[in-house]
């Protein structure tokens, strides 16, 4: 369905306030005859499926602390597993971040991969801001994170 056909559709369901619940949503999308049916799915073996392989990307998604070895009082959270850089677009794999940590060039990988998706969250904030009278705002901060996403790009991978 095309995107505007959805966007009306969820319209349609929203309160007087404009607010909408996932909820909401499929109870409408139940009905054959909704435009939103087609969107879901339906046979409860496929969709079960689909939510356990949900539910297991994330757990994957799922932070640790970590202590710098060279750091005494430096304690970082950050993602039990990333994205593995070795892995095609369209292909799905994750490796655990402290096999990517003794791998430079893998690191390196990990690092630009995560500047990309930085990337397209300050697209969707640009975008959001200015729908909502407030891209001034974003102008320094935009700046400061490309300049430092070029500098990891130019940089050789971590030692």
């Amino acid at each position: 369905m095309p995107k505007q056909e959805v966007v009306q559709a969820l319209r349609e369901l929203e309160d007087a306030e404009g607010r909408l619940t996932a909820g909401v949503v499929v109870e409408a999308a139940r009905n054959p005859q909704s435009p939103l049916h087609a969107e879901f799915e339906w046979d409860n073996a496929a969709a079960a499926q689909a939510h356990r392989l949900e539910r297991a990307r994330r757990l994957l998604r799922i932070n640790v602390l970590w202590r710098q070895p060279d750091r005494v009082n430096l304690t970082l959270e950050v993602p039990a597993y990333v994205r593995d850089p070795s892995v095609g677009g369209g292909d799905q794999g994750y490796r655990s971040t402290l096999s990517i940590s003794v791998e430079p060039d893998s690191a390196h990988e990990v690092l630009v991969a995560e500047f990309g998706r930085i990337g397209g969250i300050l697209r969707r904030v640009r975008h959001l801001a200015i729908a909502l009278g407030k891209a001034e705002e974003l102008v320094a901060i935009e700046a400061s994170v490309s300049q430092f996403k070029a500098e990891v790009q130019g940089r050789a991978p971590l030692a």
